[in-house]
């Protein structure tokens, strides 16, 4: 019983008042403890990143060659990201297995994107450190020990409904595995089928040739779309084993349509970009080279001269326009679009040239205000090519907008060709009205715009200047491509590309 009116101060203790007070120190206690040791969870994925991001050097060659235990960079040319792991992320179905992705953001040589390459078979193939990678070998690429003491390589298996992809299901899964079997070996070989098979076994890989990993056991190449994959590193690119080619009769025909020579000899299933890359290597003697062979007697320079790459396709030049690209895309294709409207207005004689502080101010005034000094002075080097202080606005464009795929391109045609009817190689107005799909627009089936306005901004994509309306009312083909090269810019997926096309245009199939 309690008596009432009894009161009590604010300062009085009840109940179990000691036992929640020392569990709150022994939890506190327990918390520095376990902050001393690095357990907790902020502390290892820190660690973790900085284990994969600490900074290596890439291997040197004076004459451009990929050579046997040569630590090097693998690039996609069609994500223009870099081959990547995270051994923090495990594999589910494969034994000692963790994630492999491209990565944009990982630009830097690191632990976790570079790759020491080994013969699969040394002996047999009659390959030792050092020697030059050939067209044709069987290649393995170890993960650096830089992030794993223990060997780890680029791996991949059958596909099956438990051992797959992560998100493209129907693709092989590739992975970084302790293993030493035949599922890390790779067949190395040139992008362009007509000369792949006379090249093997006769030229040296370089950097700057496109290449094709073709999965020893499997037949599959090693590939990577634009789907995204989600780390503790940001959005990076899915990495899968599957060969993205046209296959058979249709790919014959599709050669015989544009012009390109071909025999029985020559096969039709040539890859798209999405399984080419290529081989980055150090574009200094950083003291890691070979210089025995006779090649090594130039300069980097002229190495990448005769390897065709430029200021414009190294990695660094490569990366910064990623970047941008990625920054543009997220207002959709008018990202793209309003950056070269913008350079237009400004080229007040026509040149298609800007001086650089005028393309600076362009940048900046178009939301790129992120471009730091060193990122300009990047951009300088790669468009003026001429040192005059004028840049190249139009090759800029170009560059930014990237090159579409084969897949995307052909559908491009083909909705061209369609909306063609006369076959003169420019678009009416009343081509275009006819054809064009507004009412399937999202916008219009949200009611959020009519079909008179969703059509009215598409033929605006098309305006070269400022004003209103579409110009002289005509759409050149080359036009038209650009339109489509920064839509595919903000596409990631072919299939979404496809079906974007089909539902824009009447009759499209």
């Amino acid at each position: 019983m309690y008596s009432q009116g009894v009161t009590y101060g604010h300062k009085t203790l009840m109940g179990n008042w000691a036992e929640d007070a020392e569990a709150e120190e022994q939890q506190q206690a327990e918390f520095l403890a376990r902050k001393a040791r690095g357990e907790l969870l902020v502390d290892k994925v820190g660690a973790n990143l900085a284990r994969a991001l600490k900074p290596v050097k890439l291997s040197y060659d004076a004459g451009s060659f990929w050579r046997y235990g040569h630590v090097a960079m693998v690039r996609s040319i069609y994500t223009g990201g870099y081959l990547c792991v995270d051994d923090t992320e495990q594999v589910a179905g494969v034994e000692k297995a963790f994630t492999v992705t491209t990565s944009l953001a990982s630009v830097d040589p690191a632990a976790r994107n570079t790759f020491v390459v080994e013969p699969y078979d040394g002996k047999k193939q009659r390959r030792e450190q050092g020697d030059k990678v050939m067209f044709g070998d069987l290649i393995k690429l170890r993960v650096n020990p830089e992030l794993r003491d223990k060997a780890a390589f680029v791996f991949s298996t059958r596909q099956t409904p438990i051992v797959a992809a992560k998100y493209n299901e129907q693709h092989q899964l590739v992975c970084a595995a302790e293993s030493k079997g035949y599922e890390t070996a790779w067949r190395i070989d040139h992008a362009d089928v007509a000369k792949r098979f006379a090249m093997r076994g006769q030229q040296g890989v370089r950097v700057g040739d496109k290449v094709v990993l073709t999965h020893a056991l499997t037949s599959e190449c090693l590939g990577s779309d634009r789907t995204p994959y989600i780390n503790d590193f940001g959005e990076e690119f899915e990495v899968t084993g599957h060969s993205y080619t046209t296959k058979g009769k249709k790919a014959a025909l599709q050669k015989e349509l544009s012009g390109q020579v071909f025999s029985a000899d020559v096969g039709f299933k040539a890859e798209f970009e999405q399984n080419h890359w290529t081989v980055v290597l150090s574009t200094v003697d950083n003291g890691t080279g070979n210089d025995e062979d006779e090649d090594a007697k130039h300069d980097a320079a002229a190495a990448a001269q005769r390897s065709g790459m430029t200021l414009r396709t190294m990695p660094e030049v490569q990366a910064l326009l990623s970047r941008m690209r990625a920054q543009l895309s997220r207002r959709g294709p008018v990202g793209i679009r309003d950056i070269g409207r913008k350079f237009r207005i400004m080229d007040d004689d026509g040149s298609a040239k800007l001086d650089v502080d005028e393309f600076f101010k362009g940048l900046r005034d178009q939301g790129l205000r992120q471009l730091n000094n060193d990122d300009l002075t990047l951009l300088r080097a790669a468009f003026d090519t001429n040192d005059d202080g004028e840049i190249d606005y139009e090759e800029f464009l170009s560059a930014i907008r990237g090159r579409m795929p084969p897949a995307r391109e052909e559908y491009v045609n083909k909705a061209f060709a369609l909306l063609d009817a006369n076959k003169n190689g420019v678009l009416q107005i009343d081509d275009i009205q006819q054809r064009y799909n507004a009412a399937g627009h999202p916008l219009v089936l949200a009611g959020k715009k009519t079909e008179e306005q969703v059509l009215s901004e598409f033929l605006n994509n098309f305006e070269a200047g400022s004003g209103a309306g579409i110009g002289d009312g005509k759409v050149t083909k080359k036009e038209f491509k650009e339109y489509y090269e920064a839509v595919s810019a903000c596409v990631d997926r072919d299939d979404y590309f496809a079906l974007m096309m089909e539902n824009a245009w009447k009759g499209f199939k």
